[in-house]
């Protein structure tokens, strides 16, 4: 017999209400939740809730003793009271304290009514009280706290870890080493608990430290009528086998059941990360969407670094070709400035100091001896100087050479040629270098 106690499926319950009304538009959580009767019992007693204060949220299962009438009333004032305490806590108050505060109302609701019920006289209430579980979640931490032998568990990255440690005589002689997990699975007092809520005026609850979330992370809460009942490993099995949080929450009664259904079975799973927003292959596939979008921003970005660095290199580029244009047009100048003031200043040996000194007259020709009277002269050549050229140059005075020497044998034929010369044409004493002499 299913027990309406998923989220939402009582919608005049006070717990349907508050699960409404907390309900966040965008949770990163993805919560499955389920309680069954079992297939012996006439009665659920166990309870779970969930409520949401500020940026914390609250997760309850509660598992009630004392019978049909007292489980059931201590399991329902356990889990109003632990979600009713922890809403109306100041938020200055720091969460564990809250938390702890809580389960200390909630155990002396359950311890009130007890006597209550011993003073008049119903014996099924007198023995009333309820192990409790809950996970407190604020953003990315979360701690649980827990009173008796109802767990919570954390499946990350493939490994299941139990988060807490059963208040049973059983768990004692374990862990004083007297019986083995195996041995005690089977053990005629593993229902036997040393500490519940209402039992005495006072209990004291077991709190874990704050722990990190990381994406994936699942967060399993159940009663004893599971975990009493299926291995562990069986449960990794069910939680590995995929789905969205309610089916691996279904897979999870359905495997308490298959086992005989002797006890209650409660179970809340909360999911964080790939499967919040939605289930099933929906949710399996955002997480490739957001992966996707993600890549095309990387792109995106990437293109545009790429751009902004070959900018920036060309710019570079073009400075330094710059710089090296630069430098040619000064060494070009600084050339041309030597060039000018060079041409400005007389070259070494081609200083003009004074007015040209007039070209030396030509040297007079030696007498010649006297020519036989039988050999008729021939006319010579006019010689070099008596030629009409252009004004000479003005060479300077260390630059002025002699007239070349005439060799013997021309003077000797220039005299004899001499008066043949002057008689046939004579020279113009205007383009003559020196008038010409008798011989």
């Amino acid at each position: 017999m299913k027990l309406a106690l998923d989220y939402g499926s009582a919608p005049g319950s006070r717990k349907a209400l508050r699960e409404r009304a907390a309900a966040p538009s965008r949770s990163p959580w993805s919560v499955g939740a389920r309680s069954e009767t079992g297939y012996v019992r006439s009665e659920n007693e166990d309870r779970m809730a969930r409520v949401r204060s500020g940026d914390a949220d609250l997760y309850v299962v509660v598992d009630g003793m004392g019978g049909h009438e007292g489980g059931a009333l201590a399991a329902e004032l356990t889990a109003d009271t632990l979600c009713d305490a922890f809403a109306a806590a100041p938020r200055r108050q720091a969460r564990e304290t809250t938390l702890r505060l809580a389960f200390a109302q909630a155990n002396a609701a359950v311890h009130a009514r007890a006597r209550q019920s011993a003073r008049s006289g119903n014996g099924g209430s007198r023995s009333m009280g309820a192990t409790a579980v809950a996970l407190l979640t604020v953003g990315r931490r979360f701690m649980v706290a827990h009173v008796g032998d109802s767990r919570a568990y954390l499946l990350r990255k493939g490994q299941l870890q139990r988060l807490t440690r059963d208040h049973s005589r059983v768990q004692r002689l374990v862990d004083a080493g007297m019986l083995s997990p195996q041995e005690a699975a089977g053990h005629p007092d593993a229902s036997v608990v040393e500490r519940a809520v209402g039992h005495q005026p006072t209990v004291e609850v077991e709190c874990s430290a704050w722990q990190q979330l990381r994406r994936g992370d699942r967060l399993l809460l159940c009663s004893d009528g599971l975990c009493g009942y299926a291995r562990d490993e069986e449960i990794l099995h069910v939680l590995q086998a995929g789905g969205s949080a309610q089916e691996q929450v279904d897979g999870l009664v359905k495997l308490a059941l298959s086992k005989g259904g002797e006890d209650n079975v409660t179970v809340q799973l909360a999911c964080y990360g790939p499967m919040a927003g939605g289930e099933g292959r929906a949710a399996r596939g955002l997480p490739v969407a957001a992966l996707a979008l993600s890549l095309a921003s990387l792109g995106l970005a990437g293109a545009a670094g790429w751009a902004a660095l070959d900018q920036r290199s060309r710019l570079q580029e073009l400075r330094a070709v710059q710089a090296v244009a630069d430098a040619r047009l000064d060494l070009h100048a600084e050339r041309v400035a030597a060039l000018e003031e060079a041409a400005r200043q007389p070259r070494a040996g081609h200083a003009v100091t004074g007015p040209a000194a007039p070209p030396a007259p030509a040297p007079a020709p030696a007498p010649a001896p006297a020519a036989s009277t039988a050999q008729a002269p021939r006319p010579a050549p006019a010689p070099h100087a008596a030629r009409p050229r252009a004004a000479p140059r003005k060479p300077a005075a260390s630059q002025a050479r002699p007239s070349p020497r005439p060799r013997p044998a021309d003077a000797a034929s220039a005299a004899a040629s001499v008066p043949a010369a002057a008689a046939s044409k004579p020279a113009p004493a205007a383009e003559t270098s020196a008038p010409a002499s008798a011989p």
